[in-house]
């Protein structure tokens, strides 16, 4: 009976996620192919979150119990896969973006030190690029990288904002510059500046993978930030 049921349950989830691959245009699977993996899955999530209430209207409670989905989180996070396993049917599997190639001539100047005394403020144009989240024993370490170009857009700077865990205050320290290259795009420089930095970090300091990685765009994406963490640290990519 509790097969039957999971058996049911599944072709929903199923139908309800065409509904998904159908709104789909043509022109917006190009753009989700050229995102990448995480973004596919992080469009079906948030589609998956506003769909929510269109099955437990339709099927009792009951059956959500015996499936194992016995909250909204839960549903959601099985509609979510639903809909990403219809959308990789149907145009297949979105492929890791292409990282920009580093110039003969690039050499960034990075700074690897987090000091207090040199936080600063950052102009209002300044565009995030990313933040990541890194674990330790007792707390965790937030992190956002924001990009600025001077008015002349001769150079690029990468700044940091972090907090100290144990004052809490927030920091906007330098990270890294550049001199602007016609080839480089902005999002090319804010990608190549975030593997500067992050390379240099991880040679002089060992520093690790970070363990939560996010970006929200629309300089950069999701799955571009990754692959330079996966040019970082190979092992595990």
């Amino acid at each position: 009976m509790e097969r039957s049921r999971n058996t049911g349950l599944n072709e929903e989830l199923q139908a309800i996620a065409e509904i998904f691959v159908e709104g789909v245009t043509p022109r917006e699977a190009l753009e989700i192919l050229d995102t990448g993996p995480h973004e596919l899955g992080r469009n079906c999530f948030q589609w998956a979150w506003s769909a929510e209430h269109l099955l437990p209207d339709r099927v009792p409670y009951e059956v959500l119990s015996a499936a194992g989905l016995r909250s909204t989180a839960a549903f959601v996070s099985a509609l979510s896969e639903k809909a990403f396993q219809a959308f990789v049917a149907r145009y297949g599997l979105p492929q890791a973006p292409a990282l920009p190639t580093r110039p003969d001539d690039w050499c960034p100047w990075v700074v690897t030190e987090l000091r207090e005394s040199a936080s600063c403020r950052i102009s209002r144009s300044a565009r995030e690029v990313c933040s990541t989240l890194v674990h330790g024993m007792c707390t965790s370490f937030p992190q956002q990288f924001f990009l600025t170009g001077t008015r002349k857009r001769d150079e690029w700077n990468l700044w940091l904002r972090w907090q100290d865990h144990e004052s809490s205050r927030r920091y906007t320290t330098f990270a890294a510059s550049v001199e602007a290259r016609p080839s480089l795009s902005e999002r090319d420089t804010a990608l190549l500046l975030l593997e500067a930095y992050w390379g240099t970090m991880q040679g002089e300091w060992k520093y690790d993978r970070p363990n939560e990685i996010n970006a929200e765009g629309p300089l950069v994406t999701l799955d571009e930030v990754l692959a330079v963490a996966d040019r970082v640290w190979p092992s595990r990519a």
